[in-house]
């Protein structure tokens, strides 16, 4: 038996409901938006070097900010240490006279659609007074105060230990 509402349908109708399907199933929708890219800032490549109980580590990473207002990095903190603060070091001189001078910072811009290195011999979290070793191939976890967008967060992420 034929269904008679399918053989009563006029083929414009039938055509339609096709077209409609597809598009629910998202095989015809010739509009569709590519996805918005991600506004959230994230932390790349964040890495620490190996450091004895009770001495300073150093974390490094990338800090990347797609979105569209200014990221302002305010401080650090982790877990693994007594206290985390962010500093810049700047090598002086070349050679044997060569000397490292290291600058505690108040604050990191990064612009919006950009990103900032936190680097050996540049920009660095240092962790002050470690609670524990850090080894080859541990996991450091790790949070940035940060604003943004009129507000205050904390981006949480995780270095890994490896030879400086």
């Amino acid at each position: 038996m034929r269904c008679p509402l399918r053989a009563a349908a006029p083929r414009r109708t039938r055509a339609s409901l096709v077209v409609l399907g597809l598009s629910l199933l998202g095989g015809g929708c010739a509009r569709e938006r590519p996805a918005a890219a991600p506004s959230v800032p994230v932390v790349r490549e964040a890495w620490a070097r190996p450091a004895a109980a009770g001495a300073d580590g150093a974390l490094y990473f990338t800090l990347a900010n797609p979105g569209g207002d200014t990221l302002v990095v305010v401080g650090a903190r982790s877990d693994v240490a007594t206290a985390a603060s962010l500093h810049a070091s700047m090598q002086m001189g070349t050679g044997a006279a060569a000397m490292v001078h290291m600058t505690p910072l108040a604050r990191v811009a990064v612009p919006p659609g950009d990103s900032v290195v936190f680097a050996p011999l540049g920009r660095h979290a240092m962790l002050e007074r470690l609670r524990r070793a850090l080894g080859v191939g541990d996991s450091v976890p790790f949070a940035l105060a940060v604003t943004w967008g009129g507000r205050a967060d904390t981006l949480r992420a995780r270095a890994v230990v490896r030879p400086f």
